[in-house]
């Protein structure tokens, strides 16, 4: 649905928008939230009484219409493909009177985006990721609706579907809510999980090939491959003896792939496996940039491609190039987030077993035990509603549906009694654990192959990755995990091992305030500081030697804090201090805990964590 005039404009100004390699000019206003008019149309209130969407066929309001959205999601690689025609889409039809039409970009360059604000041709819905700051700007700048007022209209108990400390991280300067995330762990859900004996998966873990790791630990029994050069020296023997490696260029240690936006993943896992703390001993929030564990990191990167373990190539290789290798198996080990390669490791696997890629653990200079973020999150992807919108009534009963639990439920396990049934109701206590949204399986032999053969999605709709509780994915799911295909099982088993050595980053979660009279001016340097160590980080990491690489790393760390970071850091400790002291927590990271006592540092971490993968996920891929 395309709007004929824009609701509103008032003064339009230039904001800067960082793109890859790029700055685009966009018009963004820059005046306040309260003195921007965004009026919403006028519709039919909702009752409050009963569900806001089983209004739609109601004469009073739209007596049955069909309405047809446009949704762009700002994402290359999300895909539903239930869109039409499946069980999903046919039942959200039926229950909102809804059409959605998805757009994604080509590329995540930014491009489409900033074309559309500067434009002014935003659609019907927007998602885009939680970390962009231009969801904050398209809030203050009233490009789209408040979510609080069209709930209040439209859907009076949508806020409900949300724990409330969403508030907390989601609030304008105007303390209105003008966009909902996905994939967002409330810390309720959490606990509620832990309560039902489950626990999440470390974000990123490193991988070998089992294969080589049997060669090298049976012929150097008495090798020590979980220190520094322990490691190396492994990766330096593999090299040497395996003919993968001999004169193809093959990197023996594979980099992600280098991003113009993004911190590399190589650098920011090694970062947590040589154990960076946040939080210091007096409490404060600590620069990563100033920190020995990043120089460390860095530095132990640089000696890595020194030693030609890592290859030239991984400084250009595409993601897509990156991927290639490792579903060929070329890689020893793997510095990469294995979900967002998790296809390329799902094909070597499935059709190498006795190869497969298992995770490893290896420490700092000092032997400390890894400190891995675990999966949990304030989410990743953020939906707002345009003031282009000519239907947000409608829009907002859509959103209120999709966020309710027979919505969630719906997106992503389909129709009760023909795609899943319970074995455990909502709320039910079984065993001394309370199951807070029950426990479900799949209806039948004939769903349960389609879910496991990764074909639900075509087949019938389900994993709609948009507005989804990935809480309650966890803790409904028949396995007690979110696992579906073979695929999430192959994942799942390359995490676990490393549970012990996990924390929550969600216990540092905290939010600026964007009222401050500062913030702009603080968040523009934290865009210069990041940018500045993301553009320079490949030329540090492949400098020719040590000293090379150190001169270069401290002539970033210098210019970094001309840039700002030391400002940035002391902004945010106001209110990393006050995000503790509102949420009641004395620490945040599980060193500085009294009792702490850290996990034994175990080579391929801990083997009680890994499940067996059901046949019934094997015989499904054939």
């Amino acid at each position: 649905m395309k709007s004929t005039t824009k609701i509103k404009i008032i003064s339009i100004a230039v904001v800067a928008v960082i793109v890859i390699g790029i700055v685009l000019a966009i018009t963004l206003s820059v005046k306040d939230l309260a003195t921007v008019e965004n009026n919403l149309p006028d519709f039919p209130q909702t009752p409050s009484e009963g569900n806001s969407w089983d209004y739609w066929e109601d004469e009073k309001y739209d007596n049955g219409e069909i309405v047809e959205l446009d949704w762009y999601v700002n994402a290359s690689t999300f895909r539903w493909s239930g869109n039409g025609g499946t069980a999903v889409s046919d039942k959200i039809l039926e229950k909102t009177g809804v059409k959605i039409n998805f757009e994604i970009p080509v590329k995540d360059d930014g491009d489409k985006l900033a074309t559309m604000i500067a434009g002014n041709k935003l659609p019907d819905l927007v998602t885009l990721q939680v970390g962009d700051l231009t969801r904050i700007n398209l809030a203050e700048d009233g490009y789209v609706y408040s979510i609080t007022d069209m709930a209040k209209l439209w859907a009076p108990n949508f806020l409900s579907n949300y724990d409330s400390e969403i508030q907390t991280y989601f609030a304008a300067s105007d303390g209105d809510l003008y966009g909902m995330p996905h994939l967002y762990y409330s810390n309720a859900d959490m606990k509620a999980y832990e309560e039902q004996d489950g626990y999440l998966l470390p974000n990123s873990v490193f991988l070998a090939r089992e294969d080589l790791l049997d060669w090298y630990q049976q012929n150097y029994p008495n090798a020590h491959p979980t220190t520094p050069d322990g490691f190396l020296q492994m990766c330096l023997t593999v090299k040497n003896s395996c003919p993968l490696y001999q004169s193809n260029g093959f990197s023996t240690v594979q980099l992600a792939s280098f991003s113009a936006t993004e911190e590399n993943e190589a650098l920011k896992i090694l970062t947590q496996y040589f154990g960076y703390e946040k939080e210091d001993e007096n409490g404060n929030l600590k620069s990563k940039y100033e920190d020995e564990r990043y120089e460390e990191a860095f530095m132990y990167l640089n000696r890595l491609y020194r030693e030609g373990l890592i290859a030239d190539s991984d400084f250009t290789d595409t993601k897509a190039a990156v991927g290639q290798n490792i579903s060929n198996g070329r890689p020893f080990v793997t510095f990469v987030t294995p979900q967002n390669y998790q296809s390329y490791f799902y094909n070597w696997n499935r059709n190498n077993k006795d190869k497969e890629y298992v995770p490893i653990v290896f420490t700092n200079k000092d032997g400390d035990a890894p400190l891995l973020t675990n999966l949990a999150g304030s989410g990743y992807l953020y939906t707002m509603v345009s003031t282009n919108c000519d239907r947000p009534d409608r829009v907002m009963k859509l959103l209120d549906f999709l966020s309710s639990y027979e919505g969630q439920m719906l997106m992503l396990y389909g129709i009760e009694g023909e795609h899943y049934e319970y074995v455990i109701a909502p709320g039910e206590t079984v065993d001394g654990k309370t199951y807070k949204y029950g426990r479900v399986k799949w209806a039948n032999e004939d769903v349960e192959k389609i879910v496991y053969q990764g074909k639900s999605v075509v087949t019938y709709g389900f994993d709609f990755e948009i507005l989804t509780n990935r809480m309650l994915d966890h803790m409904v799911n028949p396995t007690g995990i979110s696992l579906r295909n073979l695929c999430s099982f192959i994942l799942y088993n390359q995490k676990s091992p490393l549970v012990p050595y996990t924390y929550n980053p969600m216990l540092s979660a905290f939010v600026r305030d964007p009222k401050a009279e500062n913030y702009r001016d603080i968040v523009n340097k934290d865009i210069a500081v990041k940018n500045l160590w993301i553009e320079r980080a490949s030329t540090i990491i492949s400098a020719s030697s040590e000293e090379k690489c150190k001169e270069l790393f401290e002539k970033t760390l210098n210019l970094s804090r001309t840039k700002g970071h030391n400002e940035v850091l002391a902004f945010d400790n106001i209110y990393f201090k006050q995000f503790k002291q509102k949420m009641g927590y004395s620490y945040t990271i599980p060193t500085l805990a009294p009792d702490y006592v850290a996990p034994e540092i175990k080579f391929r971490g801990y083997d009680e964590y890994i499940i067996e993968i059901p046949q019934a996920a094997w015989d499904a891929v054939g």
